[in-house]
């Protein structure tokens, strides 16, 4: 997909003003907390992550660090943080990154997680263990990932939290061994629930900031060339429902499209328009996906699964076909 490049007095339209002043207030060695930042290793639509020290245990931890409220909306963030992060604190699940501790520092709250890392001491996302294999994942495999997924999104769903952000990029692989040939990971998924902390409203305004772009009127760049928080944002566009992309938020069937939408594109190796079977765009898939894949992605919310129990239990009869 390739998006106008605005001139530079329209820069700020890609790289958001607000992340721009996050990260520039928070550089190696700063500290939050009990917490000393070591370097950042990601960056998104909502916040910043870090690598960090536990200066009281010594462990080294992930710190996602929120961008801060306008000042407007300062006082109903900041409460709707501390309820929001102490409830997702209290709910565990083995795939699910686990939060440990949740902290403000000034006007930026931040929420404390393990340290999830790949084979090289980096993280590693689904996505690009599907670039390594030219963006496509193995049916097998992607039935044992989503048996996982589905289980962990079962949980939330059943204390009424949604996820709201659900992309590739979102589940992490844990390298929990490895030999000098092979590596063996547990997969885990992050940021569930931010969107209910930050607000709907703040991931439609953060989306539309920068899909607005496209009205620009000069040369084009491709998404490679964009800015980080960019990225992700037009990221989590692709995988959002036509009710949120309408603003309408987030539900339990819209986390059903967006999953079945990254089914989608795990088992063809393709982002394709018009939600075609699986097994036209992929000849040699089975057609047993169809049904799935075609339900799970329905434009009309009501044709979807209502559940993720229900999706999970369409994905039981696929493993067993």
């Amino acid at each position: 997909m390739e998006i106008p490049l605005p001139n530079n007095e329209q820069d700020d339209r890609f790289f958001l003003q607000e992340m721009r002043d996050l990260t520039e207030r928070l550089r190696p060695d700063s500290q939050l907390g009990q917490y000393v930042l070591r370097e950042r290793v990601g960056v998104g639509g909502m916040g910043a992550v870090f690598r960090a020290e536990d200066t009281t245990s010594g462990d080294l931890v992930a710190i996602k660090a929120l961008v801060p409220p306008k000042q407007r909306r300062q006082v109903d963030t900041l409460a709707r943080f501390r309820v929001q992060a102490a409830l997702l604190a209290g709910l565990r699940h083995e795939s699910v990154v686990s939060i440990r501790d949740i902290g403000r520092h000034a006007d930026i709250c931040y929420l404390v997680m393990d340290l999830v890392l790949g084979p090289e001491e980096g993280p590693v996302s689904l996505q690009e263990y599907a670039n390594w294999f030219e963006g496509m994942v193995a049916p097998s495999e992607v039935l044992e990932l989503f048996d996982l997924l589905l289980k962990a999104f079962g949980h939330f769903h059943a204390h009424k939290i949604v996820h709201g952000n659900i992309k590739p990029q979102n589940v992490l692989l844990n390298c929990v061994s490895r030999t000098e040939e092979t590596w063996e990971a547990k997969v885990v998924l992050s940021d569930f629930g931010l969107s209910r902390i930050m607000g709907t409203d703040f991931v439609v305004e953060s989306v539309r900031k920068t899909v607005q772009a496209k009205d620009a009127r000069s040369a084009t760049v491709t998404r490679r060339a964009l800015p980080p928080d960019a990225k992700a944002i037009l990221q989590s566009y692709d995988y959002m429902s036509p009710e949120q992309r309408k603003g309408q938020g987030s539900s339990r069937r819209s986390d059903v499209f967006s999953l079945g939408l990254m089914f989608l594109h795990l088992l063809t190796g393709k982002k394709v328009i018009g939600f075609q079977p699986p097994s036209k765009i992929c000849p040699g898939i089975d057609s047993d996906w169809d049904t799935f894949i075609l339900r799970a992605t329905a434009q009309n919310k009501s044709r979807r699964f209502r559940s993720i129990t229900e999706m999970h239990e369409a994905l039981k009869r696929l493993r067993c076909s």
